[in-house]
């Protein structure tokens, strides 16, 4: 039964950081292109990047299950 109860753990933990990690990588290319083709100043940058951050790890942290 523990160990059962560990290898659900292990499973939600890993499922955590693919969405966060997914979230994050999809929010920054989406950024880049904005910076790129765009006349955004590069001092966007650090509060774009812990925006992007907060957010992944908000929208994982209200999954229904």
């Amino acid at each position: 039964m523990i160990k059962t109860m560990l290898d659900n753990n292990f499973v939600r933990i890993l499922k955590g950081i693919a969405i966060s990690g997914i979230i994050t990588f999809v929010l920054l290319f989406i950024y880049s292109i904005i910076l790129t083709y765009t006349n955004i100043g590069e001092n966007t940058i650090a509060p774009v990047i812990i925006l992007i951050t907060a957010v992944s790890i908000l929208a994982r942290k209200y999954d229904k299950r």
